[in-house]
């Protein structure tokens, strides 16, 4: 069965106002080995002597050696200055007729142990490789991903990244990462009022980063990351985002339109935009890289390149259905360029953001117009199949958010700003 939306008198009233505007109707450590010298190393680890007998070195809790020769074999324990007695693993081998070795210390036996068993796996299979030696720090991994990561990183982890890497957390050295550390960074950044939220995302990033680095043999500890984020989320330090309800309303945006036409300093059009996204139910980013190229009309389908996935850090290209609305700002605008709004989704952003602000309009986001653009077809009467074409969603479950929505009349039905935004669009002089 085809659908198509239920808005005669919409689609008549839509001809009529651009058969006015018209006259017509359209439409991502080298170690040395330790020196003979240094007493301070052994395989028993022994302290500065007293009266005559060296006392046993202080362990860390909950790792006493064991008694196995096999399980120390490439693992040696360091006494350090205060106290603690952390596990260097050396294995040396010979590569390209060259005797070459690996080395990493650790702050326990179990972190030591593993990482010494995932590189005698890898190096049984594919040979020894040695490690990035020159990434000793938190900062110099993120540089490194920075580098080395082929995929285009999405602006929010762009500014994480930075964020992250100017952070005194980055001169850590990635060999002494601990589940501690990290624990304690995610709690300083809500210390300082970051929502718990908003730090979920800086950890989840970091984590990625730290990850993605060992998998490239940088030399992080095996599982500190790991254990340390289901700390977090156990213990409720993070918290996941919860989905906006805010829908925006029609006497808001008659205001913040107003102030838009008043402001003859701005020449971003923030009306049209904004309409646009509400009747098309598109993300800002999205709306400014639409392309004429990607218009179909005779079947009101344009296809959005690189449209983001609510849940998955890939994106996809999708065709998506157009509302009578908004197949006909499009037709409206003028072509100046490849694309059909060729403007900085950032200025944008940053003007509606303004201009709320100047309305006294409180909690309310550009994003929130995709929802009331979705929560606006939910209210004509159609079902989640029908909208999931205009709105590019694959799934339909992702949708169940907008069952308790009931049917009832259009809020934007013979909506003046439509005419106005057409009108000036034709003119050559979008709003």
């Amino acid at each position: 069965m085809t659908h198509t939306l239920d808005l005669n008198n919409q689609t008549r009233s839509l001809t009529d106002m651009m058969a006015l505007v018209h006259g017509t109707a359209p439409l991502p450590g080298f170690g040395a080995q330790p020196s003979t010298t240094a007493a301070r190393v052994s395989s028993s680890a022994a302290g500065p002597a007293t009266n005559g007998k060296k006392p046993r070195a202080k362990k860390n809790s909950n790792n006493s050696l064991p008694k196995n020769k096999d399980a120390m074999k490439h693992i040696t324990t360091v006494d350090g200055k205060d106290g603690n007695v952390s596990y260097r693993v050396q294995i040396r081998r010979q590569k390209d007729g060259k005797a070459t070795s690996i080395c990493e210390t650790f702050p326990d036996y179990n972190s030591a142990k593993t990482w010494r068993d995932d590189q005698l796996t890898t190096i049984s299979a594919k040979g020894l490789s040695v490690p990035k030696s020159r990434i000793k720090t938190v900062s110099a991994v993120i540089q490194y991903r920075k580098d080395k990561h082929n995929k285009e990183v999405e602006r929010t982890t762009t500014q994480v990244l930075n964020f992250l890497q100017a952070h005194p957390f980055g001169q850590t050295p990635v060999r002494d990462l601990t589940e501690e550390k990290l624990i304690e960074f995610a709690e300083g950044l809500i210390a300082t009022g970051m929502r718990p939220q908003t730090a979920a995302t800086y950890m989840t990033i970091l984590a990625y980063t730290l990850k993605w680095a060992r998998r490239r043999k940088v030399a992080v500890p095996p599982n500190v990351v790991e254990e340390a984020m289901q700390q977090l989320w156990e213990d409720e330090v993070l918290e996941r985002s919860v989905e906006r309800e805010r829908v925006a309303d029609r006497s808001e945006l008659d205001k913040i339109f107003a102030l838009r036409v008043a402001n003859k300093r701005q020449k971003l059009p923030l009306v049209t935009i904004t309409i646009f996204a509400l009747f098309s139910t598109r993300r800002l980013g999205e709306i400014c890289r639409l392309r004429w190229d990607d218009l179909n009309v005779a079947d009101s389908m344009i296809l959005v390149r690189k449209m983001k996935h609510p849940r998955k850090k890939k994106r996809y290209d999708r065709w998506v259905k157009l509302t009578p609305e908004a197949l006909a700002i499009i037709q409206a605008m003028p072509r100046v360029s490849e694309f059909i709004f060729p403007y900085n989704p950032r200025s944008l952003g940053t003007a509606f953001r303004r201009h709320c602000k100047t309305a006294e309009i409180e909690d309310l986001h550009f994003h929130d117009l995709r929802h009331s653009g979705i929560t606006r077809l939910f209210e004509l009467g159609e079902t989640a199949p029908f909208v999931m074409l205009y709105s590019g969603h694959k799934k339909s479950d992702t949708l169940d958010r907008y069952t308790h929505v009931e049917k009832r009349q259009d809020r934007f039905s013979d909506w003046e700003w439509l005419a106005k935004v057409l009108a000036a669009c034709v003119a050559g002089s979008p709003i």
